[in-house]
């Protein structure tokens, strides 16, 4: 028992010690090429998904996903698919930028 708590606490401090994560480059993350990229979309009355959850679109069926939504002077930094998407939204989106193009035209 006490080489298991001694263990323990030399791994502890190790851990303290050390940093395991690293801050990176968005497109070394996302793998960016000429197909794919990061975008804004502004979401007006006109567009169909205003007033959805992210749950019920199908943004997932044609290659995006949405990062974050910006609403007003807040930000959605982790959205859910619970989170309705409203009129005036900003959407930050990755994805295939045609099928984004698309969707959104």
């Amino acid at each position: 028992k006490a080489i298991g708590s001694l263990f323990h606490k030399l791994v502890e401090r190790q851990i303290k010690k050390r940093k395991y994560f690293r801050k990176v480059m968005l497109d070394e993350v996302l793998h960016l090429d000429e197909d794919y990229g990061v975008c804004e979309i502004n979401i007006s009355d006109s567009m169909k998904i205003s007033g959805q959850r992210l749950a019920d679109t199908d943004f997932k069926d044609k290659g995006f996903m949405v990062l974050a939504i910006k609403r007003g002077a807040g930000l959605i930094s982790t959205p859910k698919g619970s989170d309705e998407i409203l009129k005036g939204d900003n959407l930050v989106i990755f994805g295939n930028m045609k099928n984004i193009k698309d969707a959104f035209s």
